[in-house]
């Protein structure tokens, strides 16, 4: 078994690659009721938050006033 430690920061910054790569929040391949799959689907929220606030401001630009 592998008892490399990953930091919280990691497992967040895979959900949020996941979410690039097109996958779903439930998309972490994790035992279910693993501790780091709270972290893994808040990096894929915070992903998600940032490309929905950068298309927001997008067309917020593109509008004529």
């Amino acid at each position: 078994m592998d008892d490399t430690i990953v930091s919280r920061d990691t497992i967040r910054q895979r959900g949020a690659d996941a979410f690039d790569q097109g996958r779903g929040i439930n998309d972490h391949h994790m035992n279910p009721g693993a501790p780091a799959i709270d972290d893994w689907q808040q990096g894929w929220r915070d992903r998600r938050a940032t490309v929905h606030a950068r298309k927001l401001v997008k067309f917020a630009m593109e509008c004529p006033p």
